[in-house]
């Protein structure tokens, strides 16, 4: 079993969709994750550009970093 994300607002509806995509990909062995240091690096480089990219928010949003990260799914789906 999985669960796939959180829909923040109207304009995200897509990204769950994309990210059951991801998923599916996953599972049917089509890529594979990088390791759990990669994946950290990451998270850490992609949270500075949230607190860049939207500072009327006091909190990370992932408003207008969504076109980002759906590059990112539609990367490693090929």
């Amino acid at each position: 079993m999985a669960f796939v994300g959180y829909v923040e607002s109207v304009s995200n509806l897509y990204t769950s969709e994309i990210r059951s995509m991801w998923l599916a990909g996953l599972i049917d062995n089509k890529f594979k994750l990088p390791s759990a240091e990669k994946m950290l690096l990451q998270t850490m480089k992609d949270m500075e550009t949230m607190k860049k990219s939207t500072r009327f928010y006091k909190k990370n949003c992932i408003t207008t970093f969504s076109i980002n990260h759906n590059d990112e799914i539609c990367e490693d789906l090929g």
